[in-house]
């Protein structure tokens, strides 16, 4: 699985990215997975669709997911 630095500790996720809505809303759609670092403490992992495919999420037209976010670098990483 990949890893991340945060704030200078070294993450793993533990899930592939799948990809979410706030609240079910068309246009919010985001990825997002679970991490862990060497303790055992969990975070989760968000990356940003790129802005040039929001509008082509939700139609029928096949984007490949590796294209569809900077997926080296998260738009957040959250302990919790």
């Amino acid at each position: 699985m990949e890893k991340y630095n945060y704030e200078g500790t070294e993450i793993e996720l533990t899930q592939d990215a799948y990809i979410t809505t706030i609240n079910g809303e068309v246009g919010t759609e985001y990825y997002t997975a679970a991490a862990e670092d060497t303790n055992g403490n969990e975070y989760i992992v968000t990356w940003s669709i790129k802005e040039e495919y929001k509008e082509m999420i939700n139609s029928e037209e096949e984007i490949p997911e590796d294209m569809l976010c900077d997926w080296d670098n998260p738009s957040d990483i959250r302990k919790i």
